[in-house]
């Protein structure tokens, strides 16, 4: 289980330690391996918007403010691009490494 391994990594490159005994199971990752293509996710609208969303905010109208700001101020796309992983399973045996 993905959850139950030991992260280890330097920010750029970095692995899921699963542990065993007789078999060692690593998933790689490194920082560069994104699905899609780079991109900038700074909304050009955001800057004049952001006023008008304060002055929404300190008038009450906040179901206003937060339609407004998810329209204008949020990054797109609102999603990261989803991270790959660079190797999905490395096993390293270890015969005689019997417990």
């Amino acid at each position: 289980m993905w959850t139950e391994a030991l992260p280890v990594g330097n920010g750029r490159m970095g692995a899921m330690v699963f542990g065993g005994i007789r078999q060692e199971r690593l998933q790689l990752n490194e920082s560069t391996l994104w699905a899609g293509q780079p991109y900038d996710p700074v909304n050009p609208a955001a800057r004049a918007a952001l006023s008008k969303v304060r002055a929404l905010i300190f008038e009450g109208k906040i179901a206003e403010a937060e339609a407004l700001a998810n329209d204008a101020v949020l990054a797109r796309p609102s999603t990261q691009m989803p991270y790959q992983p660079f190797a999905i399973s490395c096993s390293i045996s270890q015969p005689g490494a019997d417990v």
